[in-house]
């Protein structure tokens, strides 16, 4: 399974976007660390696919044995401000606020088309700037 790398950029002190572009063939991101950054925004925008639904879903790991498999293998689906249950699933261009914050985060896709091209982008914040 390809795997998208997250690019991080500053935008202000105590501020960053994490940016992963998923495609009908890349369907994971990359893990990345970003719990000192407890609050947390998601959007997803682009090309959601032709054929049937496209389901984008945030996870999150505790996991502390790098970005990889294992950060994967140990993942939760991540939920929104609203609380427990409420999942964080996009089924089209949408932002959210995170109410989790493990020390991994990345999205995946768990429907997609050869047609799908997605951004999914994460807005983290210290509490203290």
């Amino acid at each position: 399974m390809a795997t998208a790398s997250g690019n991080t950029v500053w935008l202000a002190r105590g501020v960053a976007k994490t940016t992963w572009l998923l495609t009908g063939t890349v369907t994971v991101g990359r893990p990345e660390r970003l719990s000192r950054l407890p609050d947390k925004n998601v959007t997803v925008r682009g090309t959601f696919g032709g054929v049937g639904t496209v389901n984008v879903n945030m996870y999150g790991s505790n996991a502390s044995g790098g970005t990889g498999a294992l950060a994967t293998s140990a993942a939760f689906i991540l939920n929104d401000s609203r609380g427990e249950g409420n999942a964080l699933a996009f089924t089209g261009i949408d932002g959210r606020q995170i109410n989790e914050n493990p020390n991994l985060i990345f999205p995946k896709l768990t429907i997609a088309s050869g047609t799908t091209a997605l951004t999914v982008e994460v807005v983290s914040q210290s509490a203290r700037r």
